[in-house]
């Protein structure tokens, strides 16, 4: 009888709860223990009611993995349950990965997650007493780099090549590390960007590129770069040509490794030729540069080139003059009156030779003598003359003292001595009468004063005044009277 005024819990582990008529308690050690729950009533009676319960343990967990941080392509993670003494009454296992489960297994193999990061992955163990365990670990799956570079050319001739690598790798997370280029000829570079590239030699050169992570991933790319080969064009010097003259272009190539399919030719004067030997005119005066480019099956080109000098054409020409005669033989003075000459060859027929512009010369004999001239400027173009001249100690000129005027044709007419004609360069003669009128005036050394044309000349004396200018350009200037007969 009376009234339950009070309730108190009594736990063996000596802790207490008062006044309630349900409680959860947890209790921190496995095995027996005492429940004991005393009630009072509002007489002072109390009755007491005690209980053992067991508390079971709950599994003891625990996992490994092969490696807990892996490259994302070559992922393959393995998770094996590791038992634990105690656990005999596991009836259960989970796996839960990234909010997915999988049920009842110790291990798991090659497992891939979808993309890189980081991911829980945790094992729960169920006992037959209702009992659980579990266990998180941290798994990183790491990005991949992607390993990229392009060449400006992958294909180049040999002769001035350079390949220009640009490095275009990349990566979703994480840095890139390291660099290893190997550029097939036995030479590397750890550098992002290697400089440009050149080789020693023709052939094919594959190239690798390795990138590598912060986190140990890596990725490869690789290219083959072909060199050519390029032929090598000789052109030998050219002195030069005449205007209006053909200039005889020849030039040679060689090659290894290959065939020259063509050959282009740049004269200089905006014209173009093709073949390796070839002639060209020029038109005008001046210095050109003449360009030869052998092309090869590749396309591949060299050039060589020359300049070439055109000059107009120089004219030869000459005079001379008897200067003196002395003991050792007859004198000639030859001066040079050419045009655009530099340079002077002179032959004195079997006599002699001189290559100064206005030479002396003396001949020990009289008679005749071939003289030649050969002229050139700077020794490209030349020109010849040849001048036949009499060799003698002088020259003197005659004209006869009187004339007939009967018209038999015999001493009819005044004037050179036809004999002396070709000694003549120069001439002038004019007669006058007694009173100084002038009668006859010619320049023509082969023109003669004829008395029987003209009925007006009476008989009588003339006077007459002849300028002569020899071979020799030595004038001569003679006086004198001739008699006119009828």
């Amino acid at each position: 009888s009376g009234k339950i005024v009070s309730k108190l819990w009594l736990f063996s582990d000596s802790t207490q709860v008062a006044s309630k008529d349900t409680i959860n308690k947890i209790f921190t050690k496995a095995g027996l223990s005492t429940i004991q729950l005393v009630v009072s009533n509002s007489i002072g009676c109390s009755d007491t009611i005690r209980k053992m319960v067991e508390l079971k343990s709950g599994p003891v967990t625990d996992f490994t993995t092969n490696d807990n941080s892996q490259c994302f392509n070559s992922q393959g993670f393995t998770f094996n349950y590791i038992p634990k003494t105690g656990n005999d009454s596991v009836i259960s296992i989970a796996w839960y990965f990234n909010n997915d489960s999988v049920k009842n297994t110790r291990q798991i193999s090659n497992f891939k997650f979808p993309s890189n990061g980081k991911y829980p992955v945790k094992l729960k163990l169920y006992s037959k007493f209702g009992c659980d365990g579990e266990i998180a670990k941290d798994i990183f799956v790491n990005a991949e780099p992607l390993a990229k570079f392009t060449v400006q050319t992958l294909d180049q001739c040999f002769k001035g090549h350079s390949f220009q690598i640009t490095n275009q790798s990349t990566i979703s997370g994480g840095t890139l590390k390291t660099h290893a280029w190997d550029f097939g000829d036995a030479t590397s570079s750890n550098l992002q960007n290697p400089p440009n590239k050149t080789y020693a030699a023709i052939g094919n050169y594959p190239v690798t590129y390795k990138v590598v992570s912060d986190s140990g991933c890596s990725d490869t790319a690789s290219a083959e770069l072909k060199l050519y080969p390029s032929a090598i064009v000789n052109l030998p010097v050219i002195l030069g040509a005449c205007v209006n003259d053909s200039v005889d272009f020849k030039s040679s190539a060689s090659i290894t490794g290959g065939t020259i399919q063509s050959y282009q030719w740049d004269f200089g004067d905006g014209l173009t030729g093709s073949n390796a030997n070839t002639k060209h005119l020029y038109r005008n005066a001046g210095t050109y540069k003449a360009t030869i480019t052998a092309i090869t099956d590749n396309n591949c080109r060299d050039s060589n080139a020359a300049n070439v000098k055109i000059v107009n054409n120089p004219k030869a020409d000459f005079n001379f003059f008897h200067y003196d005669k002395d003991n050792s033989g007859i004198r000639f003075h030859f001066y040079d009156q050419s045009t655009l000459a530099s340079t002077w060859n002179w032959a004195f027929g079997t006599f002699g030779s001189s290559t100064e512009k206005d030479p002396f010369f003396t001949f020990i004999d009289t008679g005749t003598a071939r003289i030649r001239l050969i002229v050139s400027n700077q020794n490209i173009c030349y020109d010849t003359l040849d001048k036949i001249i009499p060799i003698l100690d002088k020259i003197d000129f005659y004209f006869p003292n009187g004339i007939s005027a009967n018209g038999n044709g015999l001493n009819d007419g005044f004037g050179l001595d036809p004999s002396q004609y070709d000694f003549v360069d120069g001439y002038r003669l004019r007669v006058y009468n007694r009173w100084g009128g002038m009668v006859f005036d010619s320049e023509n050394k082969a023109e003669h004063w004829l008395i029987p044309d003209d009925p007006n000349i009476l008989q009588g004396i003339y006077v007459y005044k002849a300028q002569i200018r020899d071979v020799y350009n030595k004038w001569h200037e003679i006086r004198g009277v001739v008699e006119v007969l009828r």
